[in-house]
């Protein structure tokens, strides 16, 4: 009832680029890392006054485990709030709003379980103690940041890159790159590998005769590059010596459907071949990892029921009261292997929404009713899926499940479609994360590529992530309809 309309054509031979928000939650490494000592610093440094000036004459032992432990409690808000993405790391209004939630998030998490206690070691001194420090803390933390993030953005700190390629493969990299990765990477020139440049070639510096300025290494020791990214329409004229000369040198070299990969998560369909898959690393998943994820998935789901109880049975007597109809939808959707089960989750939508037959949601669809808008929003319409994840037919974290009737059609016209189906589809998952809701065959194969990053790489230290990163999609309401 949520999902499907029939799916465009499109002349699959033209590699396209679809400019969608995509959050991308992969960090870059480096530098989120320097971000998350500097906000310890000073969070541990101003938590560490708060227990002082509450708690007076604490050892400072004690002063030291209870400001760490405060720090890293809210370095895993920051963490679950995308404070150390990519689009907070470059938005400082996005940080803005995400530091202020995260603040309140941190003051009821310790004020709360310290009510009675504040009283006892504080009084008035540790409520006021309690809000200032936590406040300040955070203010500390922004303003760093702010210094930190403003260093990240100078031409200065980015890493030059050259490509071997200058055709659509090249274009498309440069364009996913300007994308996410804009303030890290600077393209400083394309070399020419047979094939023919396209419009927007036009646009950027390239190198037509790398022999004729010495070779590919002088080239890339003149324009002061970190890496080669080979992204040639044509694998036959990759210059293979003058890479492994520059490899031999230090040079890292990588094609571009690894460097998407590794630098934001992404397996790009278009450049993405069945002989890459083959030989790249990824997919083994041992009996450890099944049973792991299996206790996973339990412990994830006994805790949402718990939690979110009260709210499940305010939502059901609010879909019983608002009209006729039944609370749960019940929908056939494909699961590991393609085989089919039953979705389960909160109706959301009229009683009538599919009597024109199935099609996808769109902005503002007027089939969604009243208290299902609410639901769609704060996406208690999905909990119920625990259930399918308690039966098995689900994970908690992995692919969204289609319905089989647009699984055939996207199949067809995506290449590498049915690998996702190697893995249980989940309530939550990486592509959820990074990319807001779809309603065409492009979001579809944006979407594509975040799913297969994580069929490839699924780990439980990733499912964590993604679950942690849920907590932002459902407070910023990213992509609900």
């Amino acid at each position: 009832m949520d999902d499907g309309r029939a799916i465009p054509s499109r002349d699959a031979r033209m590699p396209g680029f679809t400019s969608g928000n995509a959050a991308v939650a992969k960090p870059a490494l480096g530098r989120a890392s320097m971000l998350a000592a500097s906000d310890f610093v000073w969070l541990s440094g101003f938590y560490g006054a708060g227990a002082s000036l509450i708690l007076q004459r604490s050892p400072p032992a004690e002063l030291v485990v209870i400001s760490s432990a405060a720090a890293g409690f809210s370095l895993l808000v920051l963490f679950a709030l995308g404070l150390y993405g990519r689009d907070a790391m470059y938005s400082d209004e996005i940080a803005t709003r995400r530091l202020f939630v995260a603040g309140i998030a941190d003051f009821l998490a310790f004020y709360l379980p310290m009510f009675l206690l504040l009283d006892a070691v504080g009084g008035a001194r540790g409520h006021v103690g309690l809000f200032l420090t936590v406040m300040s803390a955070h203010a500390a933390a922004f303003a760093a940041r702010l210094a930190i993030v403003h260093r990240f953005r100078l031409p200065l700190m980015r890493r030059n890159i050259l490509v071997v390629g200058r055709g659509h493969r090249a274009m498309r990299l440069r364009a996913l790159v300007g994308r996410t990765m804009a303030h890290e990477i600077s393209i400083r020139a394309h070399v020419a590998a047979g094939d023919t440049p396209g419009p927007a070639a036009m646009s950027v510096p390239w190198i037509e005769d790398v022999a004729a300025e010495g070779g590919l290494l002088p080239v890339a020791r003149r324009l002061a590059v970190d890496e080669i990214v080979v992204a040639s329409d044509d694998p036959s004229a990759i210059p293979m010596v003058e890479l492994l000369r520059c490899k031999t040198e230090g040079l890292r070299i990588r094609d571009d459907t690894r460097f998407l990969e590794e630098e934001i998560g992404y397996v790009d369909t278009w450049t993405a071949t069945a002989e890459w898959f083959v030989f790249a690393s990824g997919f083994a998943r041992g009996e450890a990892f099944h049973v792991a994820k299996r206790a996973f998935d339990i412990v994830a789901s006994t805790a949402t029921l718990l939690l979110t109880a009260p709210l499940l049975a305010l939502a059901a007597l609010a879909i019983r009261l608002e009209g006729p109809g039944p609370i749960f939808y019940r929908q056939e959707r494909s699961g590991l292997g393609g085989k089919p089960f039953t979705l389960v989750k909160f109706r959301s939508m009229r009683v009538d929404a599919e009597a024109s037959g199935p099609r996808w949601a769109s902005m503002a669809d007027p089939r969604v009713t009243a208290i299902g808008r609410i639901l769609r929003a704060t996406r208690l319409d999905e909990v119920p899926q625990v259930f399918n994840v308690l039966a098995g037919d689900m994970s908690f974290v992995g692919p969204r499940p289609e319905r089989p009737v647009f699984v055939h059609e996207l199949e067809a016209a995506l290449p590498f479609y049915a690998e996702r189906h190697r893995v249980k589809p989940g309530i939550t998952g990486w592509a959820q994360i990074n990319y807001p809701y779809g309603a065409s065959l492009e979001d579809a194969r944006e979407k594509l590529a975040f799913d297969l990053y994580y069929v490839k790489n699924a780990s439980i230290l990733l499912d964590l992530v993604i679950l942690l990163q849920t907590l932002r999609v459902v407070l910023f309401q990213s992509g609900a309809r």
